[in-house]
């Protein structure tokens, strides 16, 4: 009958190094599902000029807890809503601003593209046609003055509102996934290394 003799020591040692590696490969997969969770909610994101999907990063704590954080200022608005609340003059800018692009982006769907035209020096100075000073079309301005009554009256999004809310939370129990399987997938890379020179022939798990 075959004799295995195994050492205390050596025993010691490769639990150590079992233990050791166990916990590299919960980190590593947990890092790794964390990276896949940035990536689903950069792409579920609400995007206007980009800057709350660019605001997306992810935290590493004392080395160990990853949080991905999100800190643009008005995050907590598109992803909670807000209650009828009054708008600031520089909110009710911002949107003015927001109504214009996005009247612009339509406009720019429905043209055909055109030979470029040498500019006109003078016509700098002056607004196009339906437009202040500023740049704000007087129908931006009424769709703007639409949205500030509805968030004066009714919040945002408001009532019967097509925008999502929650997006970022219903994405928990897909964020968990990420990082179950990009766990066990670490788990068994570090199972299928070379045993130790005691343990057992055949593939050691």
């Amino acid at each position: 009958m075959p004799v295995v003799k195994i050492s205390s020591r050596e025993v010691g040692a490769e639990v150590r190094r079992r233990n050791a590696g166990l916990i590299r490969s919960i980190q590593y997969g947990i890092r790794a599902g964390a990276q896949r969770g940035m990536t689903h909610l950069k792409r579920i994101t609400p995007k206007d000029e980009g800057q709350l999907k660019a605001a997306w990063r992810l935290v590493v704590w004392d080395n160990k807890d990853v949080s991905l954080l999100n800190d643009a200022p008005y995050a907590g608005v598109m992803e909670a809503g807000a209650r009828a609340h009054p708008v600031s003059d520089e909110g009710r800018r911002a949107i003015e601003e927001w109504a214009q692009r996005h009247l612009k982006r339509k406009d720019t769907r429905k043209r055909k593209p055109r030979a470029k035209k040498e500019a006109d020096p003078s016509a700098a100075a002056k607004a196009p046609k339906g437009q202040t000073e500023k740049g704000v079309s007087e129908e931006a301005k009424a769709m703007a003055n639409a949205i500030i009554w509805r968030i004066r009256t009714q919040g945002y999004p408001g009532k019967k509102s097509p925008i999502p809310l929650y997006w970022a939370r219903e994405s928990v129990p897909q964020l968990s996934k990420f990082v179950k399987e990009e766990t066990e997938k670490r788990i068994i890379k570090m199972a299928d290394r070379k045993a130790p020179r005691w343990a057992p022939t055949g593939k050691h798990k």
